[in-house]
């Protein structure tokens, strides 16, 4: 796994609701939870005070997610920088909203859900991938434009 610099704990009601499924995510929903990518799941333990739970937490999120969901917490990103870490976020965010009213609308059932198909899931995979790689990009371009200004060869 790539260097993770950037770690975001977010707690807010929906979001420890869905930590609280048995179910937890339910990851072809909906777009957002598509996008999610890997989510791997902590019980957990009380507030970490010592570093034997990063190991515990690095373990649990195994080689390649990046996506936590401490159980009757809340939830835990990661990223490479502060932007991707944010965005992982935003996306687990939504997809908790829309998970809740869901399974409110269908009283719980979640038999009574329709799910996306995993071809659909590859394909929103494939379009975040993309819209990264052209915003690496344009983040490039607008580098190298800058750098034009400040250095005032034309």
């Amino acid at each position: 796994m790539a260097a993770m610099l950037v770690g975001l704990n977010e707690n807010f009601d929906l979001g420890v609701a869905v930590s609280s499924m048995k179910c937890g995510l339910l990851e072809n929903l909906c777009q957002n939870s598509m996008i999610c990518g890997e989510v791997s799941y902590l019980d957990y333990e009380g507030i970490s005070v010592g570093l034997d739970e990063q190991k515990h937490i690095q373990a649990d999120l195994g080689p390649t997610a990046k996506n936590l969901i401490l159980r009757n917490h809340g939830l835990l990103t990661l990223g490479g920088t502060i932007q991707e870490c944010f965005l992982r976020m935003f996306f687990q965010v939504k997809a908790c909203e829309i998970q809740v009213m869901a399974v409110s609308a269908v009283g719980g059932d979640l038999s009574k859900l329709n799910y996306g198909d995993d071809k659909y899931r590859e394909q929103m995979l494939l379009l975040v991938l993309i819209k990264k790689l052209e915003a690496n990009v344009a983040q490039a371009m607008l580098l190298v434009l800058c750098d034009i200004d400040n250095n005032d060869h034309f």
